[in-house]
Formats: structure tokens, sequence, C-alpha cells
């Protein structure tokens, strides 16, 4: 979910964190392993649609690394900071797909054409 058009701004960025997991029921020893991050608008200042690919630095979230460059800059300078790289495709679901009230939204997730996949 994104605000609507006019608050969009375009600083705004998707994070993303890959996780390990306590296998227990209690989540205090969960940490982040590696994290990402995604501009949510494109360079016509609208919201990204398609497949990307990203790459996750090892580590908790840096809230200094403000640029794509420098996140860039990092895995030039030391190879063994990149963990992977995340696929993600990101589309734009309109009002009437989505049912439910307000704190609960349901949508239902399209078909995936899996022969259209190209990686690499």
């Amino acid at each position: 979910m994104v605000p609507p058009p006019v608050l969009l701004q375009p600083s705004y960025v998707i994070t993303f964190e890959l996780m390990l997991l306590d296998k227990s029921l209690s989540s205090a020893s969960d940490w982040v392993y590696a994290w990402g991050a995604f501009p949510l608008l494109d360079y016509d200042l609208q919201v990204n649609n398609g497949w990307f690919k990203l790459p996750l630095i090892l580590g908790k979230y840096i809230s200094r690394i403000n640029k794509f460059k420098d996140i860039e800059g990092r895995i030039k300078r030391n190879i063994d900071e990149w963990v992977a790289n995340l696929y993600i495709q990101i589309w734009s679901l309109r009002v009437e797909e989505c049912t439910g009230h307000k704190e609960k939204l349901t949508f239902r997730i399209p078909e995936y054409q899996w022969d259209l996949i190209r990686i690499g």
C-alpha cells in the first residue's frame, strides 16, 4: 500500500529485510541478516511497475546510506558485504480488486506466468 499520488515524494523507498527467525515462539532472538532498498517512484515520478533486481547488503539497515550509489560503493569496496540479489515484481491493483475493511485488506494475486521469467 502506498500513499495517494498527490502525497508521494521522490525520496520514498521500499526497504526489505532478510531475517533469521528463531524457531521458538519467542521472537526476541530473531535478527536481520541482510537488507535492501528500492525506489518507490521511477524517473517520471510514477510508482514503479515491473520486474526488478536489487542487492541485499549484509547486516542491519544503515540509515546514513541514503543514495543508491552508496550501496553500490559498499559492494565495490568489499564484495563480502553483498549477500544475494532479491528479485521482485511490483504492480498496481485497482481499488475494485481489493476487499476488506480498515484493519484488514484482502486482495487476489493474479495467476503467475512461470514461462515469462527471465533471470540473469
